[in-house]
């Protein structure tokens, strides 16, 4: 991702990646900062399009004020500072995956260590993993494709890797109906 704009003032940044997709990342909080980003959806990015940093300086209080509003959209910021560290601790049949995704633009929005009682390590991503693209890569057998459809938990779709049981894992594409 590039930077494309920096306000010190307004305490943000506006961060570009390779397939066009916006993210405001700003900090917020009095005595405690805090930095959020935030992927900017359709909407917002015709906003800025046609109203450039004015809507950004009001999108970026926007954010921090009323951080609830935007919970579900936000993304980790130390997976984007950290994501280096990944790499040493996902199973090597994984790899691919995790790499192919990022050189695609889709972020880690978190991991989870453990992920529940049978997955000891996942890479959860921001937005859902290219299945088509992925599928062209050589994996191992014991990599499996698996999908979650129960309410109770996200429904997320991803790989894991059957040896070491670590998982790469994102939410499941919108059907359209």
């Amino acid at each position: 991702m590039i930077e494309i704009l920096r306000n010190d003032l307004k305490m943000y940044s506006l961060y570009r990646d390779h397939k066009g997709d916006y993210y405001l990342r700003s900090l917020c909080g009095g005595v405690a900062m805090y930095e959020v980003c935030l992927p900017l959806n359709d909407e917002e990015t015709d906003y800025f399009q046609r109203e450039g940093e004015w809507f950004l300086d009001r999108l970026a209080i926007q954010v921090c004020k009323y951080r609830e509003k935007y919970k579900g959209r936000l993304l980790n910021v130390l997976m984007l500072e950290e994501s280096k560290h990944i790499e040493t601790r996902l199973s090597a049949s994984l790899k691919p995956i995790y790499e192919l995704e990022l050189s695609l633009g889709n972020l880690v929005a978190r991991v989870d260590e453990p992920a529940g009682s049978k997955c000891p390590y996942s890479v959860v991503f921001a937005k859902p993993l290219h299945r088509s693209d992925i599928q062209k890569l050589d994996l191992p057998e014991s990599v499996q494709y698996w999908e979650c459809h129960d309410p109770h938990y996200e429904i997320n779709g991803g790989y894991q890797c059957e040896l070491s049981q670590h998982c790469v894992e994102g939410p499941l594409p919108e059907r359209r109906s």
